[in-house]
């Protein structure tokens, strides 16, 4: 795994991109929810992906929200930007 994601990681740099993981804590060894016994090791893995994200999920954080809790926007340079149609 080391391999493909050094050949990976190189490979988006080459684009200026960068390479990030979303993992739970349950699969971190780090972590107190996967008694040391998970997949994936931060130390090890931080030699190989520029940024991870340990995702929250749990029941510890109450309930969720029914909406966003601040307005949103996209970012005014996004790809994704575009002008909504009007449907009149």
């Amino acid at each position: 795994m080391e391999t493909f994601l050094g050949s990976f990681r190189q490979a988006l740099h080459q684009q200026s991109m960068v390479l990030t993981m979303a993992l739970v804590p349950n699969d971190t060894q780090q972590s107190c929810t996967s008694y040391g016994n998970g997949v994936f090791d931060l130390v090890q893995l931080g030699r190989y992906v520029d940024l991870t994200m340990l995702e929250p999920y749990g029941t510890s954080m109450g309930t969720s929200s029914s909406r966003c809790p601040a307005p949103y926007s996209d970012p005014p340079a996004s790809p994704w930007s575009r002008p909504v149609a009007s449907a009149a």
